[in-house]
């Protein structure tokens, strides 16, 4: 169980969470009211793993440690100059590129 330090949340904190991540901020409070982490994802809109992996940096981490969410998704194997020449290519259209038609299409 969570230590009530954890869940030491005060009006001008939530000021501070507005960019952390609203809905982790409402899972920190349904989660300290002793609501299950199934019911917490489904009231907050989010899959029941990443409650439960809230729930684990909380008690390691406290609040602060919600704070490190993270990006979503893979990390992209595409360099910042390879997303650009696509950028290009995509500017420039498809028959630039040796298509036979203006279309995007496979």
């Amino acid at each position: 169980m969570l230590s009530s330090a954890h869940w030491e949340i005060r009006r001008g904190y939530g000021e501070t969470f507005r960019h952390w991540g609203t809905r982790r901020l409402r899972a920190a409070r349904l989660l300290a009211k002793g609501i299950h982490q199934s019911e917490v994802a489904r009231r907050v809109g989010v899959h029941r793993q990443s409650v439960s992996r809230w729930a684990q940096q909380l008690e390691a981490e406290g609040l602060h440690g919600l704070k490190k969410a993270g990006r979503a998704g893979r990390r992209s194997r595409l360099s910042a100059e390879d997303l650009k020449k696509i950028e290009c290519g995509l500017k420039r259209g498809p028959e630039a590129l040796g298509y036979e038609t203006g279309l995007w299409t496979a």
